[in-house]
């Protein structure tokens, strides 16, 4: 029985959000969450993907000065999750869609990106910002 994505996705938040980086294996998916910026959450070989990858998905993303990257990103959560192997069977995406409702990712990026097309492509990313408390949603979209 795997433990439940409530309990997962509360914990790695509360992680995420404390080391800026929470990362677990559960229900066949290696899942990587990071919180805030990027060169203070991720090793150096890693960073230079994230920020590209968060550049196709953002608009506006890639400012020069390292000071406004850092602030745009202060707030970014980004969660990668990758099957251990073969195709996800439906047990491991029905448990993985539950944890993105319980990690609070909106609605409408829930799809998530893969930017490796194809029926290999095992990497999906999710990149968002919390709703605001007045109801708004500042979801990062394409």
């Amino acid at each position: 029985m795997i433990e439940p994505p409530a309990d997962v996705g509360r914990r790695m938040r509360a992680r995420a959000r404390q080391y800026r980086l929470a990362e677990r294996y559960w229900a066949g998916w290696k899942l990587t969450l990071t919180f805030g910026p990027y060169t203070e959450a991720l090793p150096a070989a890693n960073v230079t993907h994230a920020q590209a990858l968060a550049s196709e998905l953002l608009s506006g993303y890639k400012p020069a000065d390292p000071a406004a990257l850092a602030a745009l990103e202060r707030d970014l959560w980004h969660l990668s999750a990758s099957w251990r192997g073969g195709t996800p069977a439906e047990e491991g995406r029905t448990a993985l869609a539950a944890l993105l409702v319980a990690l609070e990712v909106p609605e409408q990026e829930r799809a998530g990106h893969q930017p490796i097309r194809g029926p290999w492509a095992q990497v999906t990313h999710w990149i968002w910002r919390d709703a605001l408390k007045t109801g708004a949603n500042p979801a990062v979209s394409k």
